[in-house]
């Protein structure tokens, strides 16, 4: 896809320089290349912004509306909306993510760079030098191109794209041979997207048919469980029938039961009127007067036989009805004994699934067990680690200059120190040879353990450079310190890791009440008379470095009251108040010019205070230190 999107890029590119016959860039096309360029260039993934910010830095506004034309049109850049902001001079350049202008709007290039030094920021410019911007339009032989200088976009935190940088060529017949070799890649290009739609397709049927054959299981389990659930209801319902007829036949054999002795009591009664008949057949002849009322007896007792006969034909009857339904509630006793089975089988079945899930809990519980173990073996090496940076601390509190020693040469200053760790790659380093003292504030790389580091080897080789060979001269420190430290840490030019310190060096003459400044990327700022003076620090830092000179000295006069102060980068960069955003130097430039005249223990405390309410409850993104001395 890497030649796809260079594909893309050379045609769109190539119709835009070949295709026309002016000479120069009008705003439209300016606005258009600068938006299609930024495709090709990736930020880090840390920026916070939701925007994807342009500058457009001219003395009017005609480029800047271009500008807001294309970026309505497109609407984002790198997945984030696209904001453009209008600046007219250099100072006014904030947190962007572009920044574009022209030679003939007669800006300082080199000022720019310090403007936006350090920061992920890609410079886009027109008609400067080569190689002296990071993306640079040009006219060459008539046409409209470009340069691209890869290593200060690399510089500056930003990764462009390897062929977009190949594509930065100055004549129309480098542009025809990339573009033969890049048609070349396309059609290689079109064959494997081809392959892998295809591949893509066979698998997306594969799984179309696996998530059919999915539903359809589904369903039927589904099915299952309804036809199961019926099943119960239908056995708890034929239960209560059950139930409710073996009540019935309990009730029907206790009637049996009397009936059975009913009948026994009539026999009996039967019997004893049979044997009285008897007796009156015998005395027959002797009671002939009472033969009509025995006559009439035994049409009465005939009739009660009747009776007894009916209710006795009557009690067969229900007796044959209950073997019918004794028979029938056999037949419902098997079909219930069926669904039992069937239950049954289910039950194993779940009782199987249980154990499985037991089985599972057990392998759960024995990773939480090992999870517990890693974790209190973490929590062990924790505390050694800490034990360690700890002792650490005491080891940098014990090579940092001692206050009261200070307050032996200097009378007025202060020093604000706040680690963002337990230990710091910020540090502060004093002495006094003879009439001079030399006052040291130093930003290593880094901050934490790795910061703490550089500093001890800071400290360590400025105790040898001043204090031993007697170096005062800021600008010979410096220029020795950076031999140092690129020989310690065995700095070479293709190494792209080259840690290293930005440092403010001051040697005051006590005699001659004149300074001495030599800076590494930190400045030196000097309040006289109510007006901030700022004193320019050499744009490199104490590491190897592109640009390898020595460092400049700068003398400075000093007056009575005069307030001098030299500081890290940790208190200017700090998030906070309430949009959350950088502190930025023109507001501690204020902070300083309001409170210069108090004591510089009051301005400490104002400092301090003024830090910690713009923090508020956000986390301390770096080391901060800052020391002021006043004459």
């Amino acid at each position: 896809m890497k030649y796809l999107l260079f594909f893309i890029l050379t045609i769109s590119l190539n119709i835009r320089i070949f295709a026309q016959s002016e000479v120069q860039f009008d705003n439209e096309s300016r606005a258009i290349y600068i938006l299609d360029m930024a495709k090709y260039i990736e930020w880090p993934e840390n920026i916070k912004s939701k925007f994807f910010r342009v500058g457009v830095l001219e003395r009017d506004s005609a480029l800047f509306q271009n500008m807001q034309l294309q970026a309505s049109k497109r609407k984002t850049l790198h997945n984030k909306p696209i904001k453009v902001f209008l600046f007219n001079n250099e100072s006014q350049i904030q947190d962007i993510d572009i920044i574009f202008f022209k030679k003939t709007d007669h800006f300082d290039i080199s000022h720019v760079f310090e403007m936006i030094g350090g920061k992920p920021i890609l410079m886009i410019t027109e008609g400067y030098p080569y190689h002296m911007s990071m993306i640079n339009f040009i006219v060459i032989d008539g046409h409209k191109s470009y340069e691209v200088n890869k290593n200060k976009i690399t510089a500056a935190g930003l990764k462009p794209l390897e062929l977009f940088v190949l594509s930065g060529v100055k004549s129309e017949a480098d542009w025809s041979k990339l573009y033969e070799e890049s048609v070349i890649k396309l059609a290689q290009e079109q064959r494997i997207v081809t392959s892998q739609r295809k591949q893509i397709k066979e698998q997306q049927a594969e799984i179309d048919k696996q998530l059919k054959t999915i539903k359809a299981q589904k369903k039927e389990i589904a099915k299952q469980l309804a036809h199961l659930e019926q099943l119960n209801r239908d056995i708890e319902q034929k239960q209560r029938v059950i139930a409710q007829s073996r009540k019935k036949l309990r009730l029907q054999k206790q009637q049996m039961q009397l009936q059975a002795a009913k009948l026994d009591s009539q026999q009996t009664a039967l019997n004893n009127q049979r044997a009285e008949m008897e007796r009156q057949s015998v005395i027959l002849k002797k009671q002939q007067q009472n033969i009509a009322e025995g006559e009439r007896a035994i049409a009465q007792q005939q009739k009660k036989i009747n009776q007894q006969l009916a209710k006795i034909e009557q009690q067969q009857l229900i007796l044959y009805l209950s073997i019918v339904f004794i028979l029938l509630f056999a037949g419902l006793g098997y079909f219930i004994y069926r669904s039992y089975k069937i239950k049954k089988q289910a039950n194993i079945a779940l009782e199987q699934k249980n154990a499985l899930i037991e089985k599972q809990n057990i392998e759960i519980t024995e990773q939480r067990d090992v999870a517990r173990e890693q974790r209190d073996r973490i929590a062990v090496q924790k505390k050694e680690i800490m034990d360690s940076i700890i002792y650490a601390r005491r080891i940098q509190k014990a090579i940092l200059p001692n206050i009261e020693m200070i307050k032996e040469s200097l009378q007025h200053f202060f020093i604000l120190f706040k680690p963002r760790d337990i230990v710091s790659g910020d540090f502060y380093w004093e002495s006094r040879i003879d009439d001079e003292i030399i006052i040291i504030a130093a930003d290593c790389t880094g901050h934490g353990v790795p910061g703490a580091f550089m500093s001890m080897l800071g400290v360590t080789f400025l105790n040898e450079i001043v204090n031993s060979k007697r170096i005062t001269q800021p600008g010979k420190i410096l220029d020795l310190l950076r031999e140092k430290v690129i020989h310690s840490l065995n700095q070479k030019h293709d190494n792209p890791l080259r840690d290293g310190m930005d440092i403010s060096v001051i040697n005051y003459n006590f005699s001659t009440k004149q300074v001495s400044f030599a800076g590494a990327n930190n400045p030196l700022f000097i309040i006289h008379d109510g007006e901030l003076i700022e004193v320019k620090a050499d744009k490199m830092p104490i590491a190897l470095y592109d640009k390898m000179v020595s460092f400049s000295n700068k003398e400075v006069e000093l007056h009575t009251g005069d307030c001098l102060y030299i500081f890290s980068d940790g208190y200017v960069d700090q998030f906070g108040g309430p949009k959350d955003k950088k502190f930025m130097k023109k507001r501690f430039k204020n902070l300083l010019l309001e409170n210069y005249q108090r004591p510089m223990e009051e301005q400490k405390e104002i400092l301090e205070k003024a830090y910690d309410d713009w923090k508020g409850d956000g986390e301390q993104v770096d080391d901060v230190l800052v020391i002021g001395i006043k004459i």
